[in-house]
C-alpha cells in the first residue's frame, strides 16, 4: 500500500490524502482514512499552500462599492431624504 501510495502521489502531484484514498479503494486496496492521512503525513506528501494571487487595479478606477446585503435574492431600498 505505501509503494503504491508514494507511486500515486507522485504521478498526481496536485492530489490530497482524500483523492489518493479513493483512488487507492478503486485499485481493490482498501484502507481506513485515517490510515491513509497517518502514512500520507509521515511520508512528508503533503501539499504545499497555493498562493493567492493580489487584486490587480487599474490606473484611474475606483473599485466599486455595493450595498450590504442582507440576504440572497432579497433586494434592500434606501430612502434619500
Amino acid at each position: 500500500m505505501i509503494e503504491r501510495l508514494k507511486a500515486i502521489a507522485s504521478e498526481r502531484r496536485r492530489f490530497g490524502y482524500r483523492r489518493l484514498g479513493l483512488m487507492l479503494r478503486r485499485e481493490g486496496i482498501v484502507a481506513n482514512h485515517k490510515r491513509v492521512y497517518r502514512i500520507y503525513r509521515d511520508l512528508a506528501l503533503q501539499l504545499r499552500p497555493r498562493r493567492k494571487r493580489g487584486v490587480r487595479y487599474v490606473r484611474g478606477n475606483d473599485v466599486p462599492t455595493s450595498p450590504i446585503r442582507t440576504s440572497v435574492g432579497r433586494s434592500t431600498s434606501f430612502t434619500i431624504v
